[in-house]
């Protein structure tokens, strides 16, 4: 009996060969936003009194394509003025860079998340979080905003374990 020699194939019929995935965009991804999108997102976010950027003056962003001209004019609109960082420089939205380190760290690398509503929810969570009950070491590691009935600066309160993201 030849040492090499080639084995028979299996039974049945042969397996359908995997086809290559074609070139260009994948259509199971979701497509970036385009400029109507973006305009009802700052629309959106400039409202009064229901709006992430009511009380602000400013929105500081990159150079990604789609912060388009409507995108800037709908926030003008609103009362908010768009600012293009320049290119090519991550050190000066240092803040932003640290606080999505900050979201990707401690709470999004710790989870499985099912769909757009359970990032929503805990993120939220999270943003409570990290402005009433973490200290930050930058402000001389004392809490930002905390609750009333945190009694900042003394020794001698109880440390309390608060649920988060339970099942409702």
């Amino acid at each position: 009996m030849p040492i090499n020699e080639p084995k028979a194939p299996p039974p049945g019929p042969d397996p359908e060969p995997e086809r290559p995935h074609p070139p260009g965009p994948d259509p199971d991804e979701p497509s970036p936003p385009d400029a109507m999108a973006m305009e009802q997102m700052a629309g959106n976010a400039t409202l009064e009194e229901l709006g992430c950027l009511h009380p602000c003056r400013y929105l500081l962003h990159d150079r990604d394509t789609k912060f388009c001209e409507s995108f800037g004019e709908v926030l003008k609109a609103g009362g908010v003025k768009p600012l293009k960082l320049p290119a090519r420089s991550p050190n000066l939205n240092a803040y932003a860079e640290r606080w999505v380190r900050s979201v990707k760290e401690e709470c999004l690398s710790r989870l499985i998340l099912f769909g757009q509503s359970s990032l929503r929810r805990a993120v939220t969570a999270f943003v409570e979080h990290y402005h009433g009950e973490r200290n930050h070491q930058g402000k001389g590691n004392v809490l930002l905003y905390p609750a009333a009935e945190q009694q900042v600066g003394s020794g001698d309160g109880k440390v309390r374990c608060k649920e988060r993201l339970a099942v409702s």
